[in-house]
This record gives structure tokens, sequence and C-alpha cells, in this order.
């Protein structure tokens, strides 16, 4: 390379230094102004946690480049070392080498490796941080003795840096090797002929590899009992853990063999010891055993032991309650539909509560986009007009009104579900400031507008609650975005939830596409809609390790203590970790009657539709034998603490599968015949989901139906209800409930014959396989309900 190429190339690598740093801190500088307008204590921590993946991006990127430098410039000498009689190779590579500009290219290429390498080591912020946070569970693992808190503070951790070490003396031995075959150093011509230079090179990097290998063998079985990849009898892991011990001590030896290799030319002996050693590996990984965990008592109460603390599964039973369920009338999608008009088109709409005069309400909050506002729509979940119209809520009402009114206008800078991902205006945010000030703001950002906007305007950014929360709080997961109205403030409360992919003994599960071991609701956080003010609190009863990271996140993180009273009273059951309690409830209730047909994997996660009461969320669960709800899993809030109930139906008054209820309401004659003056009018007629409560009554279930007309308007035209086998329609809850108990019992005839010999076929289908089973009452039940249907009557 002539110096001029050598100028040029020095000259581009400072650039791309220069474009690095200036990228990294138009982030730190935009960040920084974006936490002092969105929380205080926010700077500290975002400053803290960005100078910590600098440190560990330049530590991870230096560590990598001087490693692959130092072995470039050993390849070069090794290779030139090479008497010009001996030289093999390529010839073309020898060439290459031997100019004088090899050295300066070796040395780009090992900076653009050692960038490639080390530039991910910012990633491992968390696992660092939990690394200095001492978590105790209380468990310990039957296997090695541990108590379960290490398997999430220390495991990460070691576990990045083994497989760091591991790929980076894999790959520096595959392209040190390649370049001693290229180069001629080593040679394989009837015999095995390498320089000396070249073997100690490659006895030193042997050397490291056979100990990067123990230290893997080390961790195995902590991974093992840790559940990774699969979980596996703690008699295995003991197995594991004594063989581990023997390949550890085999790695040292072929680690100092490769040493005597370096020194003395004994090949035979390095390359009988790395085959044995290679033997041994496959033969461990292949040969030894991976049972699944014991299925005794014993092994089973221990299991459920350590999931309930890694995914809270502490359910109490419920009762009967002496009053009928809160209606939800309303689902996302209908209530985006009912706020959308010719002007509006409604953005997405979220489930809340309306705190006013007359206690908490649910309301569906829908937010449309106009060009200088956002409407804001509260459309009352548990109550409808005349007609089943719609009815919101208006600021200062006591009581819903009629029409789709807003409440509420939020400015175009308004934090809020859907917002764009940048907004500029006189509404909060950021300070434009001045030309030097914008430039790094568009930098940063990547939204050219920025830099033309006026100097006393302010960017919006991160207007999304849970994406705000997360640039916030990266070590939680932010889901269920709920609105929350006091007044003429609009608020979202956003659940957080703590994951960890190992933990000993407990069955894994997979959530948002990854495997998990671990998860539970440890933080809230609150936004202010327009203001876009955010503060982050520890979930009253979190559990240990949301406790270490709110240490470590202080003063961003505030205590459970200092939660306000009005956002603990409206705050809900964490959406997202009932469907995994619900998951792990229903598999073992399917293992506990007998269903092994799942092989211990539930069919379909069951559905999580709203419960009977304000805050409340509930799962059912089908015996997939009777084809009944089998369990009721109900999350909800008992004073400051969440609270997760299970409801046993009686065998003999369960309802029946969501999917089954909604097959037999279709049938009834005043179902299909308002589906077909709505269709018939050029509506859309759809059906929610199929809710269920516990009553005074048992366990009841309900599904609200609607129609919308061309323009979008939306309206309940039909509310289905059911209890035991009495089913039950109505224009009205109230209608639906007296024709259940046969009131308005000729509305619900079947529509046809057909519709009556299918269900007949069902209940004869039911009662012959409930006898074959012995099941006396399940049959009683089926022949009265086939009886019933002969006598086209709809049963009771």
């Amino acid at each position: 390379m002539t110096s001029r190429g050598r100028r040029v190339a020095a000259a581009l690598v400072l650039i791309a230094a220069l474009l690095f740093m200036g990228r990294w801190l138009a982030l730190f500088l935009a960040d920084r102004w974006w936490a002092a307008s969105v929380s205080p204590p926010a700077g500290i921590l975002l400053t803290r946690r960005a100078l910590l993946q600098l440190g560990l991006d330049l530590a991870g990127v230096v560590l990598s480049v001087l490693w692959f430098a130092t072995h470039a410039q050993v390849i070069l000498g090794a290779i030139r070392a090479v008497p010009l009689r001996e030289r093999g190779g390529n010839a073309r590579f020898r060439a290459l080498l031997d100019k004088p500009d090899a050295r300066p290219v070796a040395l780009l290429g090992a900076l653009g490796l050692g960038l490639l390498m080390g530039s991910g080591t910012a990633e491992w912020a968390d696992a660092v941080t939990l690394a200095g946070q001492d978590i105790t569970i209380g468990l310990t693992d039957p296997a090695l003795g541990q108590d379960a808190g290490w398997y999430l503070s220390r495991l990460p951790l070691w576990l990045r840096v083994q497989a760091f070490a591991t790929v980076l003396v894999l790959l520096t031995f595959g392209l040190v090797l390649l370049a001693y075959l290229l180069g001629g150093a080593l040679r394989i011509v009837r015999r095995l002929s390498i320089s000396d230079e070249a073997r100690v090179h490659l006895g030193i990097l042997l050397a490291l590899l056979a100990c990067v290998i123990g230290t893997s063998q080390i961790l195995a079985p902590f991974e093992l009992a840790a559940g990774l990849p699969v979980p596996v009898a703690s008699g295995i892991v003991e197995l594991h853990r004594s063989v581990a011990f023997v390949l550890v001590g085999v790695s040292v030896a072929v680690a100092v063999l490769s040493i005597i290799w370096a020194l003395r030319p004994l090949h035979s002996l390095v390359a009988g010891a790395w085959l044995a050693f290679s033997a041994a590996l496959v033969g461990a990984f292949y040969l030894l055993p991976d049972t699944p965990p014991e299925s005794d008592p014993d092994a089973r109460a221990l299991r459920h032991q350590f999931e309930r603390a890694a995914f809270g599964l502490m359910a109490e039973p419920r009762s009967r309650r002496g009053s009928r369920p809160v209606p939800a009338f309303w689902d996302a999608t209908i209530a985006a539909r009912v706020a959308r008009g010719d002007t509006v088109r409604a953005t997405v709409a979220a489930r809340g509560r309306l705190r006013g005069a007359g206690g908490d309400r649910p309301v569906w909050a829908a937010l449309a986009t106009l060009s200088d506002s956002v409407p804001v729509f509260l459309l009352a979940d548990d109550t409808t007009g005349p007609g089943g119209t719609p009815l919101t809520w208006r600021r200062g009402g006591l009581v819903p009104e009629a029409g789709v009114q807003p409440a509420m206008r939020l400015g175009p800078q308004a934090v809020r579900p859907g917002a764009p991902s940048v907004v500029i205006g006189a509404g909060p945010g950021v300070l434009a400031g001045g030309l030097l000030r914008r430039l790094l703001l568009t930098w940063a950002r990547q939204t050219p507008g920025i830099i033309g906007a006026g100097s006393s305007q302010r960017i919006g950014w991160l207007l999304e609650p849970d994406a705000r929360l997360y640039h916030l709080a990266p070590f939680a997961v932010w889901r269920d975005v709920r609105p929350w109205i006091e007044g003429e403030r609009l608020q979202w409360i956003v659940d957080g939830y703590v994951t960890a992919e190992a933990f000993p003994v407990v069955r894994r599960t997979t959530w948002r596409g990854s495997p998990i071991g671990y998860l539970r609701a440890g933080f809230v956080g609150v936004v202010d809609g327009e203001t876009g003010a955010t503060k982050v609190y520890l979930r009253p009863g979190a559990d240990p390790l949301a406790r270490a990271l709110a240490a470590a996140a202080a003063p961003l993180v505030l205590p459970a203590e200092q939660l306000p009273a009005a956002v603990a009273q409206v705050m809900e059951y964490p959406e997202a970790l009932l469907e995994v309690q619900a998951e792990f409830y229903s598999i073992d209730r399917a293992l506990a009657i007998g269903d092994t047909t799942s092989s211990g994997k539930a069919p379909a996660g069951p559905r999580v539709v709203v419960g009977a009461q304000p805050g409340s969320q509930v799962a059912p669960i089908v015996d997939r034998r009777t084809g009944r709800v089998d369990l009721l899993l109900e999350g909800g809030r008992a004073g400051d603490r969440d609270q997760l109930w299970e409801y046993l139906p009686d065998t003999t008054s369960a309802p029946e599968a969501p999917e089954v209820l909604a097959r037999r309401w279709q049938r009834f004659s005043l179902f299909q015949q308002i589906r077909d003056s709505v269709t018939a009018g050029g509506g859309a007629f759809e059906t929610g989901a199929v809710r269920y409560a516990v009553t005074e009554e048992g366990l009841v279930a309900y599904q609200p139906v609607w129609a919308l007309d061309q323009r979008g308007r939306a309206s309940v035209v039909l509310v289905t209800v059911a209890s035991g086998d009495r089913l039950g329609a109505g224009r009205t809850l109230d209608e639906a409930w007296r024709s259940s108990s046969g009131e308005l019992g000729s509305s619900l005839r079947l529509s046809d014959d057909s519709a009556a010999r299918t269900e007949a076929l069902r209940w004869l289908r039911e009662a012959d396989s409930a006898l074959r089973r012995g099941d006396l009452v399940g049959f009683g039940r089926a022949f009265a309900a086939l009886k019933s249907v002969l006598e086209r009557e709809e049963p009771r």
C-alpha cells in the first residue's frame, strides 16, 4: 500500500470513528433532553445506562481488536519466517503477505473483525446489572443446591461471557489455520509439516480452546438445572455434573498436551489427545440421558412450589357471588368503529376506568386522529342506550349520554397508543432550539423535518405509552396499556413484566415468541396523556427479581409505598400474566383428569376475557372430554395486591366451551332473524367473545352481538346467555336472563328441523359418552336435554 493509500485508509477509519462517536453523542444528548421533559430521575438512569453500554461496547471492541491484531502480527511473522525453498500453499496469498503494506492491511482486517465481534456487548447491560444484585428466592434447586435466585442473577452473565470467549477462540483458530495453510507454514504432503512459529501459535490456541470447552462443561450442569434447553430430572443433572468433572479434567490435560506440542513437535500425541477429547464430548452429548422430570407426587409437589414462585400460580378458591355480573357490551374493534365517522378515523381503543362521583365505571377510550387535535371518546361499557346504541361520557357528566361525542381533546403531541413516531409542534416535548441542537436531534431521530423546525417549537417522540416506558426502563417488558380518566385528566397505566429464560425445576413455556421459565408482573408505569410525564413504580407484592431491578434502577423506579392510592384503586390484574397462568392450569387440569392426549401440552391456551367485576380478567378452562368449563381462573385485585382465584363449577351446571355455546346460540330462530334483518339492510353482523362470570346461580356465560350499518355505526342487537344447560337470548341482557328461565321460550325455538336433528344427535352422543365412562349424572342431564330437543323445546 502506498503512502497515499495508507493516508486514505487512516482517513476512512477516522471518519468511521467520528461518525460512530457523533451518532452516539447525538443519541446521548437527545435522550438527556428527552428525559428532562419526561421524568427528572430518568436523566440519571439513562446517563448511567448509556455509559455502561458504551463501556461494555468499548471493552468488547478493544479486547477483540487487540486479540485479532496480535494474532495477525503472529501470522505475518510465522509465514514470512518460512524459508523460500520450503514455501507452499497459495502463491498469490504468499505474494500478498510479502508486500510491505501487508501489515497495515492485516491490522485493518483485525479492526473490522474486532468491531463485528465486540460491538454487541452493550446488550449485556442488564446481565451485568443483575450480576451485581443479590437475589434470594428462598427455594433451593434439588440437583445442585443453589438458591433459585442465583439462576436469575449470576448464570445469565456467565453464559454470555463463556459463549463470547468460545466464539472468539473458535473463529480465531479457524482463521489462523486457514492462513497457515494458504501461506505454506502448514503443509500436508504425505506427512504433516509445520513451521516452529506456526506450531507454537496453533498450540497456544488449542490450549485456549480446550480451556473454554472445559468452562462450558463446568456451566453445563447449571444450564440443565435451570431447564436449558429443556427441564430434566434432578438425578440426570447430578449425572451430568459427575461427567462434567471428568471432562474438565480431560480438557486440562488436553490443554497441557497442546502446550507441550507447541514446544515440541509431538504430532501424534496432540492428535490422539484431541481425538479422544472429541469422542468424549460427543459421547457425553449423545449417550447421557435427558430424562424429563419425575412424575411422582413428591416431584410434582416440588415443581409446583417452584412454579408458584416463577409464575405466581397461587390461586385461592372463589365462592359464589350474590349478584349478577357487571356486563361488558363492547370490545376493542367495535369500540374503535363507534368513534369512526366521516371525518374521524379511530386509531385505537383500550378498556379502562372512569373515576367519577358515582364510583369507577368501565369505559372504552377510543382515540381518533385529526389534523390538529386528538378527540377522546369514552364509550360506556356496562350499559347501552335504547335499541342497544352506545352511550358516551361527557366531561363532568353524571351519567352517560346518547350519541358519540368526545369527552376531551388532546393535542397532536399527546401520548397515546398509535401515535406518530415524531411530532413537531407547540405542545410538550424537547425544545428545538438553535441550529446545532436541531442538527443533533435530526441525526438522533433520523427525521429531516426537525432541521426546519422553529427554534421555539418542541419535538415529541416516543409518544406511545409502552414504547416510552420501554425506553426508560428496558429491563421490563411493557404491555397491557389501559386508560384511566379522572376529571379532565387522561393517564395511561401500563403493566411491566420481568422475565427470565433460566429457572430450575419449572416447565418452560413460550411468551412473545421466546421460551421463558419465569414471568411476573413487577412494575407499574403511569404516563400522563397530555404532558407525557412518566413515573415507574414497583408493583405492590413484587417478586425478588423485580425488586433487584428496581434497586439497580433507583431513583427512577419508585417504591410501591409511593404508588398513589388513586392509581392502586384502578389497577387491574395483569392480563399477559393471566394468559400464561391459565396455560399452566389448563395442562394440570388435563393431567389431573387423565387426559394424556396432549402429552402435557394444552391444545390451545384459554382466552382471557373481561371478568364479572371491574378490574378482573377471567380464563375459562375446558374439559375436552365433556366440552364443558372445568375451571374458571380469575385474576383481580384484593385490597392493594393482585389476587388469583379459581372456581370449580358443579359438574351438573357448568356451561359449555365458548365455541360450543356460540354454535348453539346461532341455532336460535331469534338469532337468525336478527342476523338476516341486519344483513338485508346492508349492515354487518358480528359476535363478541363469550364472557364467563361467577354468580349466585353458579357459573354463567353471555355474549354480546353487534350490528354495524353502512356508515360504521354500531349497536348491541342481541345478548345470549347460558347457565348450565339453560340457554337464553334477548335484545337486552335482562330479556336474555328472563328467556333462559322460560319466560320467553317461544322466541328461542330451534330455527328448523335440520338444526333440531343436529342438536339431538349432539346430545345423543354426549349421553352415550357419559354412559360409557360411568358418569350417570352426565347421562341423566344429556338424556333430559335430548328429550327437550325432540319435543322441539330448547333445554333449560
